[in-house]
Parts: C-alpha cells; sequence; structure tokens
C-alpha cells in the first residue's frame, strides 16, 4: 500500500519530535521492486522508535535514488532548506549542524539515529 507524500512528511515530523525527547532512534531501510516496472525499486525508510509505539511508519520513499533520496525528502519535511547527499563530503557534519543529528551505525539495511541538541 502506498502512503501519501502528506503522511510520510507527518510522520517523519513525528519521528524527529520523538528524537528530541528520546534521543535516539532507528531507520530501517525497506527496497522492494516494482512488479510493474522492472526499472523502479523503491525505498522506503521505516521509522521506529519507543514513542511510535505502533507498526513502523515510512518517513520518507524514492522510486529510484534508493537510501540517499529517502534522506533528502526525510530532511526536507523536516526543515526545507538546501540539502547535502548522504554519500556527499560532509554530509555528517551537514547533519549535525543543521538537524542536531548524527548517524551512529548503518549496515545497509538498519540505521541507529541519535539526536545531538
Amino acid at each position: 500500500m502506498r502512503i501519501t507524500k502528506k503522511e510520510r512528511q507527518e510522520n517523519a515530523r513525528q519521528f524527529y519530535q520523538s528524537l528530541q525527547n528520546n534521543g535516539e532512534g532507528a531507520i530501517v531501510i525497506e527496497r522492494r521492486e516494482s512488479s510493474s516496472n522492472p526499472y523502479i525499486n523503491r525505498t522506503h525508510f521505516k521509522a521506529v522508535c519507543s514513542v511510535l509505539r505502533d507498526t513502523p511508519k515510512v518517513i520518507a520513499e524514492s522510486p529510484a535514488l534508493g537510501a540517499e533520496g529517502c534522506f533528502i525528502e526525510m530532511l526536507e519535511a523536516i526543515k526545507p532548506g538546501p540539502q547535502k547527499c548522504l554519500h556527499e563530503i560532509g554530509f555528517d557534519a551537514f547533519l549535525k549542524a543543521e538537524y542536531h543529528l548524527a548517524i551512529t551505525y548503518d549496515d545497509g539495511m538498519v540505521m541507529m539515529i541519535e539526536y545531538k541538541g
């Protein structure tokens, strides 16, 4: 089932607020092949934290750019402005300066995020 962009933006803001309150959370990176188009591999970021007690919520989606596209959508929902890409030099410093976040663990399937405010 597809999640609308508006729902993803609300979920991303809620996830960010929970990070501010609790300090850390996890993002599960889910990759799915499209059943109708073999060239589309949709990637979802699903938020997992203590405040979102029900099932993990989709906070970002990218049909072509993978985790990098999901990060751009998530950060744009939290605070619009100039973006850096996930694999760009200086991304960690940008993430800490602009959003007070740090990626403490990333294995390609799960990403642990910590609020450093």
